[in-house]
């Protein structure tokens, strides 16, 4: 299992929205590109998915704390070669969706 987490000063409700917009551009941006691409909510603020190409899945889960953004996810042994590329992606997309903004204070 790998984890990343992301900080950022959000607060939960607006963090909540971000992980919504986050899933639907996931869900746009593989759609007809891999096998199959699927998503379940697990209450707020927490998604669960999975990503299918070529028999092989990625699976787990996305979720939002006040403060944080974390994923967990199991990648297959084919793709653990890949793991810093991968996370280094998520990172930039984290940072996209869950910015830090250094002058403003939280907003929980």
């Amino acid at each position: 299992m790998i984890k990343d987490e992301h900080t950022h000063n959000l607060g939960l409700k607006k963090a909540v929205a971000q992980l919504q917009l986050l899933a639907k551009d996931l869900q746009e941006r593989y759609a007809g590109k891999v096998k199959s691409f699927s998503t379940n909510w697990q209450g707020t603020g927490k998604l669960s998915f999975s990503i299918s190409y070529m028999r092989v899945t990625v699976a787990g889960k996305i979720w939002v704390t006040d403060d944080k953004a974390i994923i967990e996810y199991d990648l297959p042994f084919f793709f653990r070669k890949m793991a810093t590329l991968i996370s280094s992606r998520i990172k930039a997309r984290f940072e996209r969706y869950f910015p830090f903004d250094h002058g403003k204070q939280s907003l929980a």
